[in-house]
């Protein structure tokens, strides 16, 4: 610097800047999974400028973050800026973006009378290879495609190499009559005691097309069939309940005109209440040789004999003395009838009465009268024409 005079005055002057730019040095994009999804990430590295930084995102949807990375993200495009200590700043902008997505194509052909339905899928989009899981009756529950199939509607679920699914639900037309057959033996609930109708019949079966017309019927003694139950349904399955003893059937017919009929089921159980009468003979005068025989009709035979005063189970006592007795009759269903205060009776044998005297051998002497009574019930009393009283 030089004055008026031309006298000059020097001064150096130094002016630094930062030892590097401000700058992204590295940065990394998480890709996005599955179409839709927030999966997707950005991680970002910056350097130079002077520290320290400040970090602002804006992106898709309205979304803001002073976070450095971001995650959980969707497809979009986000503005990433870095501003430093001298508020020298920089920005990046990044671009997330949606995979395919799977798209699922399902051609059928309908079952024609037969189980001979199909489906084929054809499968784009995502990341192959694919993987698939159906269900439904008859599938091949890993396959793309499907033979042998039954009307009906199938579900199947594929899912790409990121395991990304797409589902999709397919209905197979036309008919199907695949045979029907009872598996297994029916379930059966016996029948309990006269008017308790407890007895229950479960039949399962497969085969066959849905919807089902259930008839069960009651087998008579004649052979006859008599309905006591109509349904209809859709599962394979049917339950005949609250029926009294006897033979029952049951005839299905699906959807197509198949039919299944079973042969009877017996259901057990006392059609009728267990009857008993007693037939008593009393006691006679020689002793314990009453007896008392119980006659045993109706319920279910064999039929078992609690005597309350004896342990013997036969339907007959005997060598009893006069008094109360009381007996339980229970049939093969447990079906009980109690006999109480059967009364066995003494009957006396008829009274016998002999006699012999002494005359008196002379005149003043006093003679002699022996009675001998015999039977009868003791104890005895004997009265003289002259109203004379013993015992």
């Amino acid at each position: 610097i030089a004055d008026a005079n031309n006298c000059p005055k020097s001064q150096t002057i130094t002016i630094t800047e930062p030892t590097d730019t401000l700058g992204i040095t590295n940065s990394s994009v998480t890709a996005i999974t599955c179409n839709g999804a927030s999966t997707g990430a950005i991680n970002i590295t910056v350097a130079g400028g002077t520290p320290q930084y400040i970090y602002a995102w804006t992106g898709t949807g309205g979304f803001t973050s002073t976070q450095k990375d971001i995650s959980a993200r969707s497809a979009g495009q986000y503005v990433f800026t870095a501003t430093d200590a001298n508020n020298c700043a920089i920005s990046r902008t990044f671009t997330l973006t949606d995979p395919a997505p799977i798209v699922v194509n399902a051609g059928t052909t309908d079952a024609s009378g037969s189980p001979n339905g199909t489906i084929s899928l054809n499968v784009t989009g995502g990341q192959a290879p694919y993987s698939y899981l159906w269900t439904g009756q008859g599938v091949a529950a890993t396959a793309q495609n499907q033979t042998g199939l039954c009307p009906g509607t199938f579900n199947v679920t594929v899912r790409d190499n990121a395991q990304c699914p797409s589902q999709k639900s397919i209905v197979v037309g036309g008919s199907c009559s695949t045979p029907m057959r009872v598996i297994g033996n029916p379930s059966v609930v016996q029948g309990g005691c006269s008017g308790q109708n407890l007895g229950q019949i479960t039949v399962n079966w497969e085969g066959g097309v849905p919807p089902f017309t259930i008839e069960w019927f009651k087998i008579n003694s004649d052979g006859t069939r008599t309905s006591v139950f109509t349904q209809n349904l859709q599962e394979r399955s049917s339950i005949l309940q609250n029926r009294p003893a006897g033979f029952y059937a049951i005839r299905i017919t699906d959807a197509v005109g198949q039919t299944l009929a079973t042969p009877p089921v017996e259901i057990r159980g006392s059609e009728t209440p267990v009857t008993v009468t007693a037939t008593i003979t009393d006691e006679t005068c020689r002793g314990n040789d009453g007896a008392i025989l119980l006659n045993v009709r109706d319920g279910a035979s064999p039929y078992r004999y609690d005597w309350s005063s004896s342990p013997v189970m036969i339907p007959e006592r005997t060598g009893l003395s006069a008094g109360t007795y009381r007996a339980t009759v229970t049939d093969a269903n447990g079906c009980r009838k109690e006999m109480n205060d059967m009364v066995v009776r003494r009957t006396p044998c008829p009274l016998t009465v002999t006699s012999s005297k002494v005359n008196p051998t002379c005149f003043g002497n006093t003679g002699s009268i022996t009675i001998t009574i015999m039977n009868g019930e003791p104890a005895y009393t004997v009265t003289s024409a002259s109203g004379q009283v013993s015992t």
